[in-house]
């Protein structure tokens, strides 16, 4: 999951993802580093092991706004911008 925020944050650092797939939520809080010195893409991943369709993606944008996006495929690469979501 690729996360679109505005100019001031455009990879939405500090967003918070939650991820409903087969029964199961996975949380993700969107960073550019894991520890001292360090640098990582703002792309998020998550493991999905046998499951065929993300049934929720629930975002809690840096400012605090939530979206909500359902019925999304696996194996794919995703752009989510706020104003997607219902």
């Amino acid at each position: 999951i690729d996360l679109l925020g505005p100019p001031g944050n455009p990879t939405a650092i500090g967003a918070e993802i939650e991820l409903l797939a087969c029964g199961q939520v996975q949380r993700r809080t969107v960073s550019a580093a894991r520890s001292y010195q360090s640098a990582m893409p703002a792309q998020v991943l998550f493991g999905l092991g046998a499951c065929e369709q993300v049934d929720e993606v629930k975002v809690r944008w840096p400012d605090r706004r939530v979206s909500v996006h359902r019925d999304l495929a696996v194996r794919q690469r995703v752009r989510l911008e706020p104003a997607q979501g219902s």
